[in-house]
């Protein structure tokens, strides 16, 4: 199965874009003036299936929103704007063990790293839920078809695996 990936996006006239796994890890950091909602779409589906996008802001930019339809993907965003203190503090957390390997060049960057972490803070405890079930039936193996189930068809992770038992 293709890597499900979780994308924040900084919308504007130099777009950012981070690619994290659903364990949290960074794949990759992007900012460009030239970043298209189609070469967007094309670098993020190349590494792999887009399952969530994450927004620092309320309401979601339209270049946000465009992206998370054409991806077909979940949207998370805050109630209401991430505050600066509130994204450096999920940016800064992330780094503490990660430092040395991690270059963020700007601050479309690291709006979009802090987009991308927001959304996997708000996960986090359902994939973890996920995988403690499937530990418990020895089913680990269906992790991902699992977590893009219950989260792109909205549904309970017990009916998520009822539809999944021809796997088994």
């Amino acid at each position: 199965m293709r890597n499900l990936l979780i994308v924040g996006i900084d919308p504007g006239s130099t777009k950012g874009c981070a690619i994290i796994d659903l364990n949290g890890n960074l794949i990759r950091l992007i900012s460009s003036k030239q970043l298209s909602l189609d070469s967007l779409t094309q670098e993020t589906t190349n590494i792999g299936k887009v399952l969530v996008v994450g927004t620092d802001t309320n309401p979601v930019p339209a270049f946000v929103d465009k992206y998370s339809k054409q991806v077909g993907a979940k949207l998370i965003l805050p109630n209401n704007k991430l505050s600066l203190k509130g994204k450096r503090r999920l940016v800064d957390n992330f780094l503490k063990g990660n430092k040395e390997f991690i270059k963020i060049r700007n601050k479309h960057e690291k709006d979009a790293l802090a987009s991308a972490l927001y959304a996997y803070r708000r996960l986090r405890s359902l994939f973890i839920k996920i995988d403690g079930y499937l530990k418990k039936i020895d089913k680990e193996d269906l992790s991902n078809k699992i977590k893009e189930d219950v989260l792109l068809k909205n549904i309970h992770i017990k009916r998520a695996i009822e539809l999944n038992r021809k796997l088994f």
